[in-house]
């Protein structure tokens, strides 16, 4: 096998060329010369000879090859590591709409055989996410404000945002905050605790979350000064009935008062959604449980208690949860504005 000529060898082969090409051209001129005799002619033979040669040279040149950016393929890992979180859960879809990046708490909450907007959740948050897939690739952000999953995604609820990116603008970022869900009882537990557990004191009522149980979650200052005698003692924990003494029928007074304690009218509300229709569970729902002495309140003197539902119908109304009284038959007593 021949060996493949150096840089060198070919100036040298150019030179060489060259030097045959302008002995050439130079033969080529004197013999013209020496033919004609004209001058002129000589001269605008050899310019256009040149001129030839120049063209000629201009398109055989030897030229350095193009280099064509070439755009790295994305590192998914760096882009894993980048968006892993545990607050939120984060997705990235590409234009055909595959699922090529999602974090480790997407996959708990939506899986990754599920690439956003066809997500495991109910038909309207279907809908909201489709819009928001739009949105981001026209405008290059689109939200969801309310999602709510199906029974593939545990029934959680999210917010939802999608932002074009990429160099090409040729992916959509797919972020899902989760929406906190306001828990009743322990809003109420502060509420006892505070301004709205001071004026049911004041007003003659005491008042403690009861869980299905039996123990106290909860009561207010008026509830600890009504059954230890110490507005300060902590009841949380204890068994609501051992503060109570029952006797003949439904009759109650309070244990520390013995018999000589005068009776108690208790009003149960139980704590759950107002708007499931089931009928609560007591043995699974926790409750609010409201004490008052027998016959307090507005026209007081009844001895069945039932003078004091004025009384508390004006407290209920101001509580901020849905309650309701109904009686025996289904009947509507009471509703507060809530």
């Amino acid at each position: 096998m021949p060996a493949a000529a150096s840089p060198r060898d070919k100036g040298q082969h150019g030179a060489g060329d060259w030097l045959l090409i302008g002995a050439a051209l130079a033969g080529s001129l004197a013999i013209i010369w020496f033919a004609i005799g004209e001058p002129l002619v000589t001269i605008g033979f050899a310019s256009g000879v040149l001129g030839l040669g120049a063209v000629i040279w201009w398109l055989a040149r030897p030229r350095e090859a193009e280099t064509l950016e070439q755009f790295a393929m994305p590192d998914w890992s760096v882009t894993v590591a980048a968006i892993e979180r545990d607050d939120c859960a984060i997705a990235i879809t590409d234009r055909a709409g595959r699922l090529v990046c999602a974090n480790a708490i997407y996959d708990v909450w939506f899986g990754s055989g599920h690439a956003p907007p066809r997500l495991p959740v109910d038909e309207a948050s279907l809908e909201q996410l489709a819009r928001a897939a739009r949105d981001g690739w026209r405008d290059g952000e689109g939200q969801a404000d309310l999602l709510e999953g199906g029974a593939g995604s545990g029934g959680g609820r999210w917010r939802a945002r999608a932002l074009r990116s990429g160099r090409g603008e040729d992916f959509l970022v797919w972020q899902f905050t989760p929406v906190e869900q306001a828990e009743p009882m322990a809003d109420l537990a502060g509420y006892l605790d505070g301004k709205l557990g001071r004026a049911l004191s004041l007003a003659g009522f005491a008042a403690a979350i009861v869980e299905p149980s039996g123990a106290i979650r909860a009561a207010s200052a008026g509830f600890a000064a009504r059954a230890t005698g110490d507005p300060l003692a902590v009841v949380a924990g204890r068994d609501f009935a051992s503060y109570l003494r029952q006797g003949e029928g439904d009759r109650f007074t309070w244990a520390r008062e013995g018999r000589e304690g005068g009776m108690l009218t208790l009003y149960y509300l139980p704590l759950t959604d107002p708007d499931v229709p089931s009928e609560p569970d007591p043995q699974a729902t926790s409750s609010l449980i409201l004490v008052t002495d027998a016959g307090a309140g507005l026209g007081g003197g009844s001895s069945d208690g039932s003078a004091a539902a004025p009384h508390l119908e004006s407290l209920l109304a101001q509580l901020p949860l849905g309650l309701a009284m109904a009686d025996r038959d289904g009947r509507l007593l009471f509703a507060n504005a809530a």
